[in-house]
């Protein structure tokens, strides 16, 4: 009799990373393609009566961002490094690109919201960009995955027409 007992979980799979990953980028999808509603819930709370409704753009800074972090420290022979006293263009870059998504984002808040409901819209599309940018990683690493598989496949295609025996 086995009195073993398997104590391996879902994400010891490799697999099961994937899936919960893809499971991921999916939600996120539906996120941004239903962003709009936030600016329109915040449009009925403050009953201006307008009907001013952003683009997901802070979203896709968000995961573009995220690709070039992973990019970078993919195809580099550097990494990004955190102390801020080696920091280099990639470092200054990303930063840059958080203020910038920050800053516009504030200015078009608080110029169609009031104070009280563009904090509101920046904490939201804040934190969801922060979602984005990890989620930009993920997407990173696949485009990377596939990167590999053409390298691979020219691989084989370039050396099978050299190795044939005729």
């Amino acid at each position: 009799m086995d009195t073993t007992t398997a104590t391996g979980t879902f994400f010891q799979n490799g697999w099961g990373i994937y899936l919960v990953s893809f499971l991921i980028l999916v939600v996120l999808y539906f996120v941004q393609k239903y962003a709009y509603l936030i600016d329109r819930k915040l449009n009925q709370l403050a009953m201006k009566g307008s009907t001013w409704q952003g683009k997901p753009w802070p979203l896709f800074l968000g995961i573009l961002l995220g690709m070039f972090t992973l990019l970078y420290n993919v195809f580099s022979p550097d990494d990004m490094r955190i102390n801020p006293a080696n920091w280099r263009w990639p470092e200054w870059g990303l930063v840059m690109g958080i203020l910038i998504l920050l800053i516009v984002l504030a200015v078009e808040s608080f110029s169609h919201f009031g104070r009280q409901f563009a904090l509101i819209r920046i904490l939201i599309l804040g934190i969801l960009s922060v979602s984005f940018y990890f989620a930009g990683l993920y997407a990173g690493l696949l485009i990377v995955l596939l990167l590999a598989f053409l390298i691979l496949i020219y691989f084989f295609r370039f050396w099978y027409k050299r190795l044939v025996i005729k």
